[in-house]
């Protein structure tokens, strides 16, 4: 029996096998050291001082950097391992389904499109995806907003680029997501 990895088969296993890797890594995981920090912050800083200790002042709240404005409102609504975790293997199933249901690598038109097993697979099993579900980071739900604000641009891409300047603006409003959650003023 051979294991052809172009087969619909062999990619429904994989997807099988990468949804599976997701989950486990939610629950054999610890929570990462930049959730806990941030999850850790109170009114825009963080309760014990700066986070550089090789500074002399890192333990003076007062000397602490204020820009923690995002964390009090993403933390605040997910207050726990549990509520992160749940937040972040979520987004990673809708990625999956999203770039399933997109297939990226079937050119047909749009009114006979299937799910695509073989692009799923690859995000289910993408190991920086499967380390950030486990560790509760947001580098799934940052993919997941680039390719719904950029999805338009990469449908015409493919077939002929439109003048429309919605494409753009959407476009830029997903940067613009991205960057605050990245903790970067959206102003800048």
């Amino acid at each position: 029996m051979e294991f052809d990895l172009t087969g619909e088969k062999s990619s429904k296993i994989l997807l099988a096998f990468g949804i599976l890797l997701l989950f486990s890594s939610v629950i054999i995981s610890d929570l990462g050291l930049d959730s806990h920090v941030l999850m850790a912050v109170e009114d825009g800083a963080l309760p014990w001082g700066h986070t550089r200790n090789i500074d002399p002042l890192a333990s003076d709240q007062s000397y602490a950097p204020q820009y923690y404005e995002r964390a009090d409102v993403i933390f605040g609504i997910l207050d726990s391992e549990i509520k992160l975790k749940s937040f972040v293997f979520l987004s990673s199933l809708i990625l999956i389904l999203v770039v399933g249901f997109h297939g990226f690598t079937s050119h047909d038109s749009d009114m006979s499109k299937k799910f695509d097993y073989y692009s799923a697979s690859i995000i289910a099993l993408y190991p920086a995806f499967i380390f950030a579900t486990g560790r509760g980071y947001f580098e799934v739900p940052i993919a997941l907003i680039f390719l719904l604000s950029h999805s338009n641009f990469f449908n015409n891409s493919r077939h002929e680029m439109s003048s429309s300047y919605h494409i753009f603006i959407l476009g830029g409003l997903g940067v613009a997501a991205i960057a605050w959650i990245k903790g970067i003023t959206v102003l800048i």
